[in-house]
């Protein structure tokens, strides 16, 4: 019998309240689980998903129905009669865990100091990869301890520490974590807009009803094409293709959504605007995804940016690649759509590509990037 019960707040998620419900009880969250489940259940991501027996489980030691216990899981869009694939929402969105043991060795929670001294419990949307500053009080977000770098791993303290806050390895409180503001109100505003999605399922976006997991996914294409583009490739941070997004750290998944929130702020000026420089590469957007974009993003995509073809010669390849080569650029193909006139998503045509091959270099972060403002 359970001495004690705290309830669930309405936006904490599932392995924040088990810890609580064990140190309440007197208990380490380990012992506690092992006991009452017969298993490890920290050696899995329970914040997405937790089967109907051991959520039978939790209903019957504590006083809640099980469908208060469901609100504390991300949601699971296979309920809502979409098919499971790669890029759905809990693969796209959530920090993604690597597990030693019941350690997590990767950052996989985040945190705000100020919310946590508010309240001391962890919040469900601080588990989302797009969510990277607090909306409420305008600060950015933790992923580790402030102090060591050490991921949060909170369900590991001994009961005896006086707080659930504390870095399991330095012990420090993580509500001292120095305060680093952001006035960036385009980024705060898609953050709020992410949290509510996440939380409802719809949200209310320029005359728009866009499901939360249409929304995911068109954010998880615009995330893709971004780390694609120049203007990433150029940069040391962010050049990197290989990491998946969600286990990117903090700061770099920050330098991303600010990215995607001024882009979304003038949703599409601002997207066409960025087409029209040089550091936007149109195929970088268009790569494996031209059929999948959800409704939203699918109509930009096709009316603002797609070019109609126009023809090229030969000759007139032939004359770019001269030209660039004079002027000490490399002769990949987006400096030679720069040359020609065109974007940087241009591509040599399957006719000529053999006669090419061996004169056109492969792009890469390293290679100037020609254009004619320059």
């Amino acid at each position: 019998m359970l001495l004690s019960w705290p309830k669930p707040y309405g936006d904490e998620c599932l392995s924040s309240w088990l810890s609580r419900l064990a140190r309440e009880n007197l208990c380490d969250p380990y012992l506690f689980v092992k006991h009452h489940f017969q298993t490890n259940l920290w050696a899995k991501d329970i914040d997405k998903y937790l089967d109907d027996k051991h959520l039978s489980v939790i209903c019957s030691i504590t006083p809640y129905p099980q469908s208060q216990i469901t609100k504390l899981l991300m949601p699971q869009y296979k309920f809502y009669g979409i098919e499971r694939t790669p890029n759905n929402n809990s693969e796209i969105t959530l920090l993604n865990t690597t597990l030693v043991g019941f350690r997590k060795t990767k950052p996989w929670l985040q945190y705000c100091p100020l919310c946590l001294k508010e309240s001391p419990y962890y919040r469900r949307h601080w588990r989302l990869a797009h969510v990277t500053v607090c909306p409420k009080h305008n600060i950015k977000l933790y992923d580790r301890c402030f102090r060591c770098a050490e991921p949060i791993n909170f369900h590991r303290l001994d009961v005896r520490h006086d707080s659930m806050l504390r870095c399991d390895k330095c012990l420090v409180l993580l509500t001292k974590a120095p305060i680093i503001k952001v006035n960036d109100t385009a980024l705060i505003s898609l953050t709020k807009q992410i949290i509510t999605a996440n939380e409802q399922h719809w949200i209310k976006w320029q005359s728009l009803d866009i499901h939360s997991f249409l929304l995911f996914k068109g954010l998880a294409f615009l995330v893709k094409g971004i780390r694609r583009s120049i203007f990433c490739l150029l940069c040391d941070q962010l050049k990197d293709q290989r990491p998946d997004y969600t286990t990117l750290s903090l700061s770099i998944r920050f330098e991303i959504m600010s990215i995607i929130a001024r882009l979304l702020s003038q949703w599409p000026e601002n997207l066409v605007a960025l087409h029209k420089s040089q550091y936007f590469c149109q195929s970088a957007f268009y790569q494996e995804t031209r059929h999948k974009w959800p409704y939203w993003l699918h109509q930009v995509m096709r009316t603002k940016l797609s070019k109609e073809y126009c023809h090229v010669s030969e000759d007139e390849i032939t004359q770019a690649i001269k030209l660039l080569i004079k002027m000490g650029y490399a002769p990949s193909q987006p400096n030679i759509g720069e040359i020609l006139g065109k974007d940087r998503s241009f591509k040599i045509p399957k006719r000529l590509k053999s006669k090419f091959a061996s004169q056109v270099k492969q792009e890469t972060h390293l290679m100037r990037v020609f254009s004619w403002k320059n």
